[in-house]
């Protein structure tokens, strides 16, 4: 397995998406967006719940950062994990065809890489509208100059997932005609409408 991107500093991850490796694309670079995102949502609600006078629901507002360090966790495995599913795919492009038996057995593996390469992104715009859900409930207790930030992680959530979903769509055609692609399109279309809501929604609050 390749080594964990959360091994690499700043300078060297921005390297690795910068050279001619396309295992480190748009989902992964993402994931990294959308975990640090929840990581501001964690701030957020610190400097929140240790203000003078913090009058709120203590307990909802630690439970709340809990979630988000667990989401935040969650999106960072999957930033490793979509590297880890593209390069297993692009392994399967390159078997041998030379045969009919390999033909079969090349065809056999891709389909499987595939839907592996499409999971990988659909778990991660998940668990990045889960984090909206998470600023969703943050807002009300957000005021003052944290609630720029918390409107900024919503919106690196909220873009992130789109991008997520962008690698979704490119397979969605090679998955070809099935009940599995069927499902993959209705939780797509749900996590992009849910995003766009969750988002609204965030930055309406805080405005208000």
């Amino acid at each position: 397995m390749a080594a964990s991107l959360w091994r690499f500093n700043l300078a060297e991850f921005r390297e690795q998406v910068a050279s001619n490796n396309p295992t480190v694309a748009a989902v992964s670079v993402s994931a990294v967006s959308a975990a640090c995102a929840l990581d501001l949502v964690v701030m957020v609600l610190a400097i929140i719940g240790g203000r003078k006078g913090f009058s709120g629901d203590r307990q909802r507002l630690e439970s709340l950062a809990d979630a988000a360090r667990e989401e935040s966790d969650r999106l960072a495995r999957y930033a490793d994990e979509d590297s880890v599913a593209y390069a297993g795919y692009l392994r399967c492009v390159r078997m041998p065809k030379g045969t009919e038996a390999e033909r079969r057995e090349r065809s056999r593996a891709m389909a499987k890489a595939l839907r592996r390469a499409t999971d990988v992104p659909l778990a991660a715009a998940r668990t990045a509208v889960a984090g909206l859900n998470i600023c969703a409930e943050a807002a009300g207790m957000a005021h003052g100059a944290v609630a720029t930030d918390l409107g900024g992680a919503a919106m690196l959530l909220a873009g992130a997932t789109r991008a997520m979903l962008l690698s979704v769509d490119a397979n969605l055609e090679a998955l070809g005609e099935s009940e599995y692609r069927d499902q993959i399109v209705a939780e797509r279309d749900e996590l992009r409408g849910s995003a766009a809501r969750q988002e609204k929604a965030v930055l309406k609050r805080l405005h208000g």
